[in-house]
């Protein structure tokens, strides 16, 4: 269905605009963190790869789950490279999806201002732990 995406309940939260009556009780909460490298990378999707996770997880906005998202504009920007150093013609449909993902990761200007990362999680334990330090 076109139209705004819908907004997760930590921003709602955050801007005060939470209304339990349109929450999603059962919205997922994602592990936030590096995921592993898929070891098909290569050349420069690997190099993108790598200082990307170190960006994405230090601002706290990739989640261990989405390695596959990442993974794909990672080979975007290793061919969008290639095709740069080779001197051949860029094609727009590979332009079109490389911006999608970007944005998607909060990779552009323009995007990085609607992103909102999360704060890092603790983990959890229960109220007695803490008594047995």
């Amino acid at each position: 269905m076109p139209g705004r995406k819908p907004k997760p309940t930590a921003i709602k939260l955050i801007q005060g605009t939470f209304n339990v009556s349109r929450a999603n009780p059962t919205e997922p909460k994602p592990e936030l963190g590096a995921p592993d490298r898929p070891k098909y990378l290569k050349g420069e999707a690997k190099k993108e790869w790598d200082r990307q996770v170190g960006y994405l997880t230090r601002d706290g906005v990739l989640a261990k789950r989405e390695h596959a998202m990442l993974a794909a504009y990672c080979v975007l920007h290793g061919q969008f490279v290639e095709s740069v150093r080779k001197g051949t013609p860029l094609i727009a449909s590979l332009i079109a999806q490389y911006r999608a993902l970007a944005t998607e990761f909060g990779l552009t200007p323009s995007s990085r201002v609607k992103t909102h990362a999360a704060k890092p999680q603790e983990p959890q334990q229960n109220g007695w732990a803490r008594l047995a330090n």
